[in-house]
C-alpha cells in the first residue's frame, strides 16, 4: 500500500506520530512517505484552473513544490492529513497544501452522495483520514469533523469509520488507522 501522510508542522505531537505511523507501514510491508506541509516551497494556489484545462494534472505554477506533492498523492491508497485544528479549520501550511492538491481532481461534475463533486482525475480508490491534533474546544472539533467529512466527499473516499483525536498516544492512532483500514 502507497501511504501518503501530511502534517503540519515538526513538533513532539507530530515526531511521535510520524514515527509510530512509519514503523508500523514499513513493518506491515507498505511504502510511507510523511511529507511535513511547513517545510514545503508552495505558493498559493492561484484559483486559474490552469491545472484542468491547460495542462491537465499539473498545476501551472512553477518553481515551488506543488507539482511534486500531486504526483506523490496521484499514486496514494491512503492519505493521511495529521494538523492542528484552528476555528475548526486545517491548519494553515495543510491547507495550503490541500488546495494546491486539486490536479489531483477533473473540472467534471460527478454525483456522489445526492452532491455534486468533481470527477477523480485518477480513478483509484483511495482512504482519507484525518487527525486533529493539539488543544481545540468541542466546537472546534465538530467543525472539523464536518470539514473532514466535505473532504472525503470531495475525494470520493470514504469517510473514518469512527472519529480520532491523536491525545500524544503513538500507539493508539496507529491502532485507529489500522482499525480504519481493516473497516
Amino acid at each position: 500500500m502507497n501511504i501518503l501522510g501530511l502534517y503540519d508542522e515538526k513538533n513532539p505531537e507530530t515526531e511521535g506520530a510520524v514515527a509510530a505511523l512509519e514503523a508500523w507501514a514499513r513493518s506491515e510491508g507498505h511504502a510511507p512517505r510523511f511529507v511535513d506541509a511547513s517545510a514545503l516551497s508552495l505558493k498559493p494556489c492561484l484559483g486559474c484552473f490552469g491545472c484542468w484545462l491547460q495542462t491537465p494534472g499539473s498545476c501551472l505554477i512553477g518553481g515551488d513544490e506543488g507539482r511534486a506533492f500531486v504526483e506523490a498523492l496521484a499514486p496514494a491508497d491512503l492519505f493521511l492529513v495529521l494538523t492542528r485544528i484552528p476555528f475548526g479549520s486545517f491548519a494553515p501550511a495543510v491547507k495550503r497544501t490541500l488546495d494546491r492538491s486539486i490536479p489531483v481532481l477533473l473540472p467534471y461534475f460527478t454525483l456522489h452522495r445526492g452532491e455534486m463533486h468533481h470527477a477523480q482525475r485518477y480513478r483509484r480508490p483511495r482512504r482519507l483520514l484525518h487527525v486533529p491534533y493539539g488543544d481545540y474546544e468541542a466546537e472546534e472539533l465538530a467543525t472539523f469533523a464536518g470539514l473532514a467529512a466535505a473532504h472525503c466527499d470531495n475525494l470520493l473516499a470514504p469517510p473514518a469509520r469512527r472519529q480520532f483525536a491523536y491525545r500524544g498516544d503513538p500507539e493508539a492512532l496507529v491502532a485507529w488507522v489500522a482499525e480504519e483500514l481493516a473497516s
